[in-house]
């Protein structure tokens, strides 16, 4: 998703590129009617407790929620200067979009379960974003299926509609990025540099990295020279995660 000032679409106060953007609805062919999107889900509550913790038979899995904060960028990857925070209703996932390129109609974004978005600053300024997002069985390696399709369908030099509420028409251009800068990412990943242009000739470039373990999908997104490693950090927990955890 390109959400920028620059490119006329509100962010949430997150002047940066990157998903998630706000959606009118939960369709993946978002309305283009802006509509305020409902307060963020309690943050310490999960999603698909409806009883007394009391009364929760132990598991060894991570529970989802935590899992997801546990692959999120961390302190020990930040250089001097750098913060990072939870992006505005970063853990939400009704009316916010993760997968958008060229009005691609993403189906699997009605399959996502749970999402962690972090987002990165050097003094104060956006340098990076990245999302971990927990999918149904199956559909995270669906889901970087539909990200291959839709850039290489995009069609070259058209701008096309975005059909997301302040999104303006956009021209892309993705360029893969070099193999020997992408030696520590997992297996399954997507990596391209990708440039966003309006009719009237503003752009907008930035790196998009996606990788995937079995459901899980972690989306890193920014400027290059900060999304490469600190998409490698988060590819070295994803590694190690627990295969149970992460449906692999």
């Amino acid at each position: 998703v390109f959400a920028t000032s620059l490119l006329g679409c509100s962010t949430g106060g997150d002047e940066a590129i990157g998903p998630s953007t706000t959606a009118a609805d939960a369709d993946p062919s978002p309305s283009t009617e802006a509509t305020d999107p409902p307060p963020s889900p309690d943050d310490s509550a999960d999603p698909g407790d409806s009883g007394d913790a009391d009364d929760a038979e132990p598991t060894d899995a991570t529970a989802p929620a935590a899992l997801l904060e546990q692959l999120a960028i961390a302190d020990e990857d930040l250089v001097d200067g750098e913060t990072s925070e939870l992006r505005e209703q970063g853990l939400q996932v009704v009316n916010q979009i993760t997968l958008f390129y060229c009005s691609f109609t993403f189906t699997t974004e009605k399959e996502r379960l749970f999402r962690h978005q972090v987002n990165v600053y050097l003094d104060e300024t956006y340098v990076a974003s990245s999302e971990a997002v927990l999918y149904s069985p199956g559909s995270a390696e669906k889901a970087m299926d539909e990200v291959r399709q839709a850039i290489s369908e995009c069609p070259a030099g058209v701008a096309t509609n975005s059909r997301v509420a302040g999104v303006p028409d956009l021209i892309y251009e993705a360029e893969p990025l070099p193999a020997d800068l992408l030696t520590s990412l997992a297996d399954d990943h997507i990596a391209v540099h990708v440039t966003a242009s309006t009719t009237d000739g503003r752009s907008q470039d930035t790196t998009m990295i996606y990788q995937r373990r079995g459901d899980v999908l972690i989306g890193t997104y920014g400027q290059q020279h900060r999304a490469v490693p600190l998409a490698e950090a988060v590819a070295r927990r994803l590694a190690a995660a627990s295969p149970a955890d992460v449906g692999d």
